[in-house]
């Protein structure tokens, strides 16, 4: 009998062991003390309490590829999904760059009126390509503001893209708008045959860890993806989207299994300048911003109410946050002023 219940000992500390080398999905990020990592808790812990005083109620920070601090608010915590706005922006174009690695789309100066043949007689659509999707210079009519509720309460998101007289020349005028985004997650719609989410789910979710139970897409009138705006996430899964571009595309699936999800060469033309923007401190790339915080380059995403991804390549560093704070986004960005000059003191 003895010899039989220390059998049964073997076998469950056995087990126990074998499955605590698996972790699960949610605890994908490996937790280290920020202060191996050059980061003092005093300095977090003064960030936390100050973002106690505001909207903010999911961060996350990544340093050296693990994770150092995790912020949440009562209520909230690391699934809990946050609608990211204009952060889809960014996921939209790396879901560009995918179809362009793969052949589906074949030249960035395509016109899109190829993608949208009944509209081929409107004077609006005609000169604008991919490239000037990506980089808001279609000159069609910007919606984000103050047209953004007449847009968005329209029954056809497109027919009022291309029923407004453009603005600008194609390639001449930078003007941020989300309807440019929403027609480039249309045209991968019908370039690849399947659904965004599906595209998505098939060629970059999956693919980088993320569980498509914990993503949610909202879709226009008409029932197609919401690629400008619609994207919900949570700040753990945002800083994988983010550490994908820190390197360069690729994606450690496990020891010498390293896979190119997106192009390095898509990476880089995304994350550096394309035009002259005529206001504004920030540069844009393709779907993503560009500014130097504390003598760093920074690349990030940036949704409408405090959704953020910054990556900041010279420090291995991303940090995420998720909110409704409708306030200056100032705020975030001394935040991560003041991450970047503890990670750089010495």
């Amino acid at each position: 009998m003895k010899r039989f219940f220390l059998s049964i000992l073997f076998f469950v500390i056995t087990f126990n062991v074998g499955f605590s080398q698996i972790p699960p999905k949610s605890d994908f990020w490996k937790k280290e003390n920020p202060e191996a990592h050059g980061i003092r808790k005093s300095v977090l812990e003064n960030l936390h309490k100050r973002m106690d005083t505001i909207s903010c109620y999911g961060s996350a920070i990544i340093k050296d590829g693990v994770l150092i601090d995790e912020y949440f608010k009562a209520g909230n915590n690391e699934k809990t999904l946050y609608h990211v706005h204009s952060v889809s922006k960014s996921i939209t174009s790396a879901l560009t760059g995918i179809a362009f690695d793969k052949g589906i789309l074949t030249d960035i100066n395509e016109p899109i009126v190829n993608y949208f043949p009944e509209y081929k007689d409107n004077a609006n659509i005609k000169g604008i390509t991919i490239y000037h999707l990506l980089t808001h210079t279609s000159g069609l009519v910007g919606v984000d503001s103050p047209l953004w509720g007449e847009w968005r309460s329209s029954r056809d998101w497109v027919e009022y893209l291309f029923s407004h007289k453009k603005t600008a020349k194609p390639g001449y005028l930078f003007e941020y708008s989300t309807g440019n985004t929403h027609l480039l997650g249309i045209i991968l719609e019908k370039a690849t045959g399947k659904s965004l989410i599906d595209f998505a789910q098939e060629n970059l979710f999956s693919k980088i860890d993320i569980d498509i139970k914990n993503v949610r897409l909202d879709k226009d009138p008409k029932g197609h993806a919401d690629g400008g705006n619609g994207f919900w996430l949570n700040v753990y899964d945002m800083a994988k989207f983010g550490k994908l571009y820190l390197d360069g595309g690729k994606w450690n699936k496990g020891s010498q299994n390293e896979i190119q999800v997106v192009s390095e060469q898509w990476v880089k033309n995304s994350t550096r300048r394309h035009i002259d923007r005529s206001s504004g401190k920030t540069d844009y790339g393709y779907q993503w911003w560009i500014y130097v915080f504390s003598g760093e380059e920074v690349y990030f995403a940036h949704g409408w109410a405090g959704q953020f991804i910054f990556v900041v390549p010279s420090l291995d560093l991303i940090i995420t946050y998720g909110s409704h704070y409708t306030g200056s986004a100032g705020v975030y960005w001394q935040y991560v002023r003041e991450i970047i000059a503890e990670a750089k003191r010495k």
